[in-house]
């Protein structure tokens, strides 16, 4: 593909009322809020914002980079480039995700390290998760290396399907607002620590 010169789209976007529409839909989960806060913001029509408020971001057909990325590609759209193409001059790859082929051809561990001692603050935890890497390596031992391995919580598996979409769909949510916020702390040339991160979402929650 031929190099375009880097474009980008400055912060100030975030100013704009289509960012702030879309930023509201995105981090209100529950509808009835979204719905009464497109409302109140937007002066939006009930029914509109009652659709809007139903936009679930996290399903596939919608794309999940962060602003920072999503300012770098948005030159290249507005210039008619497909999203594909977009992505690459911002150099970024537009699925996050592994190739069917990808997949087959990783390569996968021998066997899992177990967690160092006094490596997270909770030994109840560092316990639980050692006991679970000496069951995998058991496995691996035992039957060779698995393909996937899926680890539920025992407070999972009394929860619904539904339950169980809803809870990772918020993790998906979170996951997605903290690149954001990772993104924005840079920017402003702060730490991106975990304490930085949960002072800018209390500070724009409270706002």
């Amino acid at each position: 593909m031929d190099t375009k010169p880097k474009k980008i789209v400055l912060p100030n976007i975030e100013s704009e009322p289509l960012y702030k529409l879309w930023h509201v839909i995105y981090s209100i989960q529950d509808h009835d809020d979204c719905k009464r806060t497109l409302i109140e913001k937007f002066s939006i029509d009930e029914e509109s914002a009652y659709k809007l408020a139903k936009l679930d971001f996290t399903i596939e057909s919608f794309g999940n980079k962060s602003v920072k990325a999503i300012r770098k590609i948005l030159p290249y759209l507005m210039e008619g480039e497909v999203y594909s193409s977009a992505c690459e001059y911002a150099g970024y790859n537009h699925s996050n995700s592994l190739t069917k082929d990808q997949n087959l051809k990783r390569e996968l561990m021998d066997r899992l390290k177990p967690i160092e001692k006094n490596s997270l603050r909770q030994p109840i935890v560092e316990k639980i998760l050692n006991q679970m890497v000496n069951l995998i390596n058991g496995i691996i031992k035992e039957y060779g290396k698995p393909e996937e391995i899926r680890v539920e919580l025992a407070r999972e598996l009394k929860q619904s399907k539904e339950e169980r979409n809803d809870a990772e769909k918020n993790i998906r949510r979170l996951e997605r607002e903290n690149i954001d916020i990772k993104a924005s702390l840079e920017e402003y040339g702060l730490r991106s620590s975990r304490n930085n991160i949960l002072k800018w979402r209390l500070y724009h929650e409270n706002k």
